[in-house]
């Protein structure tokens, strides 16, 4: 029979989440489902700063309290121009209105759970909220954010883009829900 090591840190399972396990490192990994929003070769004029994307992780759903957080893991940019560079900033709390509506996918295909995140594409935004994160990113290096974000019921992110010339992006967000 194995023993465990007495250099590991193995948490109680009173300090584990709903939805995860440990690995075999003794490192948290989650179980629940993951989603993503990707805008593959978005169009983007001028060089004011722009709403790219809102999420909202609702309070209620369908009558019922929604019980899940968001923890936003990634975020990624590619300007597609080659003289181009863009800046991805990410806000929380915004003061901001749905745009076109965009379903998130989830990137665990045997699952067929849905988000319980609306996502939406050009937000129109009266209050950007706090800013978060900043990515610079130029056609030879792509920015790249694993920084965890949390967005429990009731809270909101608006990711914008602001660009050096008119350009086309690519951009994606992904989260787990727990």
């Amino acid at each position: 029979m194995a023993t465990i090591p007495s250099n590991l840190n193995i948490p109680t399972a009173a300090q584990l989440p709903d939805h995860s396990i440990l690995d075999l490192n003794g490192k948290q990994t989650y179980l629940g489902n993951q989603f993503a929003v990707t805008l593959p070769s978005t169009s983007i004029s001028g060089t004011s700063e722009q709403a790219l994307i809102l999420v909202s992780n609702p309070v209620t759903i369908s009558s019922k309290n929604n019980l899940k957080s968001l923890f936003v893991n990634l975020r990624k940019l590619i300007p597609l121009t080659a003289s181009d560079t863009a800046i991805l900033r990410v806000y929380v709390a915004p003061t901001a209105t749905a745009g076109t509506p965009t379903t998130p996918q989830n990137l665990r295909p045997a699952s067929g759970n849905a988000s319980v995140a609306t996502a939406s594409t050009a937000p129109t935004a009266s209050a950007n909220g706090t800013l978060v994160e900043v990515l610079a990113s130029t056609a030879d290096l792509a920015s790249i954010s694993n920084m965890p974000i949390v967005l429990d019921p009731g809270q909101s992110m608006l990711v914008t883009i602001q660009v050096s010339a008119s350009s086309s992006i690519s951009a994606q967000l992904s989260w787990y829900e727990l």
